[in-house]
């Protein structure tokens, strides 16, 4: 039906037809042949009721969307992390004796151990660790002193 000549949207939607949002309306001849092409892929006129409102709806939510957001400052009170103090030299030199003698107090255990069992291979690897540990030491007081 051409736009010129059908009924407007409002004139088919009255107001009994409040859950009625869609109208499906058939185009083309009432009656007459049946084994047409044209009845056999009818055209629908399919109207919505206030599609405009909502088109006009959807367009102003868009917008929104594309619209950028204000910027806002941050006050200044927020203070950054505090840093961690950092250590010095001496500080990290005695730190690392006492890793070395950490390690060795573990070494030693483990020796102790492979002495026990008498795994020979075992007792010469770990004599060698702790001997290199110790090496480690007195390096690292050479390193403090001066």
């Amino acid at each position: 039906m051409p736009k010129a000549y059908g009924p407007t949207t409002d004139a088919l939607f009255n107001d009994k037809d409040v859950d009625n949002d869609i109208k499906i309306l058939l185009n083309g001849p009432s009656g007459g042949v049946t084994n047409t092409a044209e009845a056999a892929n009818p055209r629908l006129n399919i109207l919505l009721r206030n599609s405009t409102q909502k088109r006009q709806a959807k367009q102003n939510s868009q917008q929104d969307i594309h619209r950028k957001a204000p910027i806002r400052t941050i006050p200044a009170t927020i203070a950054a992390p505090q840093p961690k103090p950092k250590e010095t030299r001496k500080q990290v030199l005695q730190g690392e004796i006492r890793n070395e003698q950490a390690a060795i107090i573990r070494l030693q255990t483990q020796l102790n151990a492979a002495k026990q069992k008498g795994d020979q291979i075992k007792i010469q690897q770990l004599t060698r660790t702790i001997n290199d540990r110790k090496a480690n030491i007195r390096a690292i007081q050479d390193e403090m002193s001066r």
